[in-house]
């Protein structure tokens, strides 16, 4: 199931950055390249405006 998630600026950079945290600290386990992607989603999305994970790399 996938939903969507509205939220401010300010949490979306608190989201990126606990999960970069989690990354850089091995918190993330097996599962650190797809935290990592993730990251970089999200950061995308945010210099963008874009709200859709969705992009062509």
């Amino acid at each position: 199931m996938i939903r969507r998630v509205g939220m401010t600026r300010v949490e979306l950079q608190w989201l990126i950055g606990d999960l970069s945290h989690s990354c850089v600290k091995g918190k993330a386990g097996r599962d650190v390249e797809a935290v990592n992607d993730l990251c970089e989603h999200l950061e995308c999305a945010q210099r963008t405006g874009d709200g859709d994970l969705d992009i062509l790399w």
